[in-house]
């Protein structure tokens, strides 16, 4: 059983198109035709299953529920007819289908492709991306599908299982390390005093001037360029002067006493 209904999205206008079979192996162009109406024969095809290829009536047979998926080319010259049956021959020769329309050869459409540069276009034309293309889902794509989706949202409901939404939505960020020591906190911008304000989850409140973080950006870019520089946050090394040269000491060294370094993630 397949899911048609991309079908509807396509649209009602002069295109070559090609069908795609193959199952979940290799795909391969099944047929080949051209629509004046390009959804209108789709559905011809696929869900009235009226058309002589797909009820048997033509020497060769198309098998709807076997059909994977759906490309399909518009070109200006296509509101011709004799133009639209020009370019099946070339789809024909460079898409190689299993089955072909039953129109096969038209002498008006041969006597166009007399033409080198307009035979030209339309090799380039299926020989590149197709107008667009549609999947055609079977039960057991959507099944497998939904067997994903569902260890995904399990993943999920175990990494947030225990974790207070409350406490996220107030303190959407939060420093980088294990969830034991991690904390989360909020900022805000306060334009009056040009400071950047932090509020930690337990209350704390920091507050940095915009001159003083661009001293600390200063440094680093002096000592470290655009090279990767250290968190160096150590709250321990930081008070024996044991930490390497990196943001946290560069921030301890302008603020000595200050070990409340917030990364955000």
């Amino acid at each position: 059983m397949k899911d048609f209904s991309p079908i509807y999205t396509l649209p009602n206008k002069p295109a070559v198109y090609a069908l795609y079979s193959g199952g979940r192996g290799p795909q391969y162009v099944a047929y080949v035709g051209i629509a004046g109406k390009l959804k209108q024969r789709i559905v011809q095809h696929l869900i009235r299953r009226d058309s002589s290829v797909a009820t048997g009536a033509s020497a060769v047979a198309l098998i709807p529920d076997h059909v994977t998926g759906l490309s399909y080319w518009e070109h200006s010259s296509f509101e011709k007819t004799a133009a639209l049956k020009a370019a099946e021959m070339v789809a024909f020769e460079v898409l190689n289908p299993a089955l072909r329309s039953r129109a096969g050869d038209d002498k008006a459409g041969r006597e166009l492709l007399q033409d080198d540069v307009f035979r030209t276009q339309l090799h380039e034309l299926f020989e590149g991306e197709p107008t667009g293309s549609v999947k055609f889902p079977s039960l057991a794509d959507v099944v497998e599908r939904l067997s994903k989706i569902e260890k995904t949202v399990q993943i999920l409901e175990t990494q947030i299982r225990g974790v207070d939404m409350k406490k996220v939505v107030q303190y959407p960020f939060a420093t980088r390390g294990p969830d034991a020591k991690r904390k989360f906190f909020n900022y805000r911008y306060h334009n009056e005093t040009d400071t950047v304000i932090i509020n930690a989850e337990h209350g704390k409140q920091h507050r940095f001037t915009t001159p003083e973080i661009s001293n600390v950006l200063r440094i680093i870019k002096k000592e470290f360029g655009d090279q990767y520089f250290p968190l160096a946050n150590n709250v321990q090394w930081l008070h024996e002067g044991t930490e390497k040269r990196g943001l946290g000491s560069i921030i301890y060294e302008l603020s000595p006493g200050d070990t409340y370094c917030l990364v955000p993630r």
